[in-house]
């Protein structure tokens, strides 16, 4: 296992333990914290939508079906 590196005038120290971190850490090692900003997820479609887009595509294939 490759061992990290601190130098004292990079040290980064976790926002909760202030433990120094390893370099390129995602997480604190000792408390486990994460250490990357947290990404704002999209919100979910309405299951209207969902359900109107299904029915759609259902209706579209019933239609090439009853022609051919």
């Amino acid at each position: 296992m490759k061992e990290s590196r601190i130098t004292p005038e990079k040290q980064n120290l976790c926002p909760l333990c202030r433990v120094p971190l390893p370099d390129g850490a995602s997480f604190c090692p000792h408390c486990a914290r994460s250490i990357k900003p947290w990404t704002r997820q999209k919100a979910p479609k309405p299951l209207q939508k969902k359900f109107l887009h299904i029915a759609a595509l259902v209706t579209a294939l019933a239609v090439i079906a009853s022609c051919t």
